[in-house]
């Protein structure tokens, strides 16, 4: 049995190879740290390991020294050095690394579909003269992928020593062999202008490359909010209505009993409903994420936010679960492994507290436009007013120990595949729809229940009303006194869709306004946006963070950092 490894640097398209070769769906992107831990698999008695991306054999980031030390302490029968074909000099700095480790590397390069013949031709003749076996492929059009299964089953010799590899190199510095390897393939390169990195200028400018960042995120709110997920919205509800009424008149003509109709049609179907007609906001949000990420622009966003983070003991590496904690805060919080320090991993996921997970998405896109116009504009400020607050919020000392060095490849542009954008939507709207379906429905049964069933000695006060006018001192100062809004809240705690549904059932949608003065509304939505996350991002927390005490103290500081801005909003600044 052979052990073969997949190594290279980030973005070279490794994972997406790997993918290719072996029918796996590992998420693949263009931003750094994406594989965060080993992927195996057996096939033909052979074993193949996905490694994380790196960029060099000394380690920095956690990945990196995943990958480092595997090379180190396992005898591998082969090495698939992956290599972005369009951008190889990096590349080809860690295939010289291996080299001299005296490692059996294959060298792979990926992605020829971006490169020309002559380009080709002129890569092969050097890895002719260093004697490195090798093979052309593009994991994206299929290129040479038959030709690749044969070839890494066979064992590469060692190769020969190159020139540049002397008793004088082993005596330098890390710095100084460094600068000596890419001298050395300089030497063998032919100097070309680089492609479209020239709209680099532009997007990478120190100054108007941010006003275009801010303005692509609103031009993102406003369609998703403002126009096109409105629109699909009206045309859903409108669907989900008819097919309601198609169902309750069923279930009557079953003869079902009225107490039966009003549990399916009032309790489950509107409460479940009333989440699901949220569902165009989430798919154009994660549409044009989705746009962004395989254009090559995501990545310049991470390069763009170093700086600024920077300034909160943080790097641009930090970037990618805050970007994630749009989606869900669970798998945000899951992409901080690859940070290397603990504290920088602690700070991330206080961030993260801070960004507005799609559930809540669900839960603005309903209450806003009641109270604001235009409603895009004003989910956007909210979005931007909860970073403000994890800025002023979050402690910043001793940035400069915090701080860990961010290296990452910047990937050219590209038009985004229709195919990979319809995977990345895929599975995350079955994840979000998954993740309604089992909440909202259970809290959808249980909150009716609860509505429904009077206690024995006040017959006039349900079970929900008796248990949620307990706690509705704790809210009061908030302008959140109705018991009806407080049992929505504590419903959150579950998932945050089930806020929508619950006030669905109890209040109904349309009489939002009628138990919301604005001030009030106001105090509701930014206890929504900060409060505690769910359950399952708190079981996470428990188990990521240690030791567990911290844990607990995050959690009930962001309760409570919830309940003072919203009380200072509604009791001094509204």
């Amino acid at each position: 049995m052979s052990l073969i490894a997949f190594v290279g640097n980030q973005n070279s398209g490794k994972s997406t190879l790997f993918n290719r070769l072996f029918h796996q769906n590992a998420h693949t992107g263009n931003y750094p740290g994406v594989t965060i831990d080993v992927k195996e698999i057996e096939e033909n008695g052979n074993t193949y390991i996905d490694l994380p991306g790196i960029y060099s054999l000394t380690p920095f980031s956690g990945e990196e020294k995943i990958t480092c030390s595997f090379l180190k302490e396992k005898p591998l029968d082969c090495i698939l050095n992956i290599i972005d074909a369009s951008s190889p000099i990096r590349g080809l700095h860690l295939t010289l690394q291996l080299k001299e480790r005296n490692l059996p590397v294959f060298v792979v390069f990926n992605m020829v579909d971006r490169i020309s013949k002559e380009e080709r031709s002129h890569w092969e003749q050097i890895l002719k003269q260093w004697d490195i076996p090798y093979c052309f492929v593009s994991a994206k059009t299929k290129e040479n992928m038959e030709t690749l299964k044969k070839k890494m089953l066979e064992i590469p010799r060692k190769g020969k020593i190159l020139s540049y590899f002397d008793q004088e190199f082993q005596k330098c510095s890390p710095e100084q062999q460094i600068e000596k390897r890419y001298r050395y393939i300089d030497s063998f390169i032919k100097k070309k202008n680089i492609g479209d990195y020239h709209y680099d200028r532009i997007f990478l400018h120190p100054f108007f490359s941010y006003i275009i960042f801010f303005l692509l995120f609103g031009l993102i709110f406003y369609l998703t909010f403002g126009s096109l997920g409105p629109f699909l919205q009206d045309q859903l509800n409108s669907f989900m209505d008819f097919l309601g009424s198609k169902i309750q008149n069923a279930l009557l003509q079953l003869h079902t009993s009225e107490s039966l109709v009003l549990f399916i049609t009032d309790g489950i179907w509107k409460g479940v409903t009333s989440v699901f007609s949220f569902f165009p906001f989430v798919f154009f949000l994660f549409f044009f994420l989705s746009l962004l990420e395989d254009s090559g622009y995501l990545a310049r966003m991470t390069f763009l936010i170093d700086r600024p983070m920077e300034l909160m003991g943080l790097s641009g590496r930090c970037f990618m679960p805050l970007l994630l904690g749009f989606g869900c805060s669970v798998p945000a919080i899951m992409a901080t492994k690859n940070l290397v320090e603990e504290k920088a991993r602690r700070k991330t996921i206080q961030w993260i507290f801070f960004i507005s997970c799609s559930a809540k998405i669900v839960v603005f896109s309903s209450i806003v436009p009641l109270f604001f116009t235009p409603a895009w504009f004003y989910i956007f400020l909210f979005y931007l007013f909860s970073i403000f607050l994890g800025i002023l919020l979050i402690p910043r000392k001793n940035q400069k120990k915090e701080q860990e060095l961010f290296i990452m490849e910047i990937p050219s542009y590209k038009m985004p595949l229709p195919m990979n954008t319809f995977r990345y939507i895929k599975t995350k709207m079955k994840d979000f729809l998954l993740k309604v379906f089992l909440w909202v429905f259970l809290s959808s049964v249980v909150f009716y229940l609860c509505k429904n069933i009077y206690l024995p000695f006040h017959p006039s006060v349900s079970l929900l009303q008796f248990l949620s006018e307990g706690l509705t001192f704790l809210f009061a100062p908030l302008g959140l006194n109705d018991w009806r809004i407080v049992s929505s809240l504590i419903s959150g705690l579950t998932a945050k869709e089930t806020i929508l549904s619950s006030l669905e059932i109890l209040i109904g949608l349309e009489n939002i306004q009628d138990v919301f003065t604005f001030q009030s509304a106001c105090s509701f939505l930014i206890f929504v946006l900060l409060y505690t996350p769910c359950l399952s991002t708190c079981s996470l927390v428990l188990k990521e963070i240690r030791p567990k005490r911290k844990a607990v103290f995050l959690l009930l500081k962001q309760f409570v950092i919830a309940w003072t801005i919203s009380f200072l909003f509604y009791q001094v600044i509204l």
